[in-house]
């Protein structure tokens, strides 16, 4: 199953969230903003990571993304995903 790495403000974490439940994706949430979290935030930190939304199947990592464009997300998402899923 899918990890997603995410916070509830994350423009990118919702779109991603969203195409999952669409497309009957299973994954389990890390909600980032939970105090809570501290091992999801060492995590990241510990392999360098700055941007989310993160998704991790198995060894292979989707990394944050800084991008305007919601296109060009979904596409890299899409690619990603049918790569890894």
């Amino acid at each position: 199953m899918l990890k997603v790495y995410s916070k509830p403000d994350c423009k990118w974490c919702n779109i991603l969230k969203s195409y999952l439940i669409e497309n009957n994706i299973p994954y389990t949430n890390i909600n980032l903003a939970d105090k809570k979290n501290r091992e999801a935030r060492k995590f990241m930190s510990d392999m360098g990571i700055k941007d989310i939304p993160i998704i991790i199947s198995g060894d292979n990592i989707f990394q944050g993304y800084t991008t305007k464009s919601k296109s060009l997300f979904i596409k890299d998402m899409k690619k990603w995903l049918k790569r890894n899923v």
